[in-house]
């Protein structure tokens, strides 16, 4: 355990959602001892949530390299281009 910290945090489980498990926010340290009021949290997480999706899904960070859907198409009709000449290899040394 480590001493002197404390994160207050928000564990949603049961969601009744088809797509979340469970939700965590993480709260700030409050300059004041006034909790936010439910309204200001569920604003909060809603302006994350827009800020940070696209029109596809989530919204890729700068270091991380988007994937556009046509190269996961590609990369997916290359992996069965692949598995289809070593199925045929096999299947001709038998």
């Amino acid at each position: 355990m480590v001493k002197g910290c404390e994160k207050r945090v928000v564990h949603l489980k049961n969601t009744d959602s088809e797509v979340f498990e469970q939700a965590f926010f993480v709260l700030k340290d409050a300059k004041t001892e006034k909790p936010p009021s439910r309204l200001e949290m569920v604003r909060e997480a809603n302006r994350i949530l827009n800020e940070n999706m696209t029109l596809e899904g989530i919204r890729c960070e700068p270091s991380e390299p988007c994937l556009h859907a046509w190269q996961a198409c590609l990369f997916f009709l290359l992996g069965v281009g692949v598995a289809g000449a070593l199925f045929a290899l096999v299947f001709c040394l038998i």
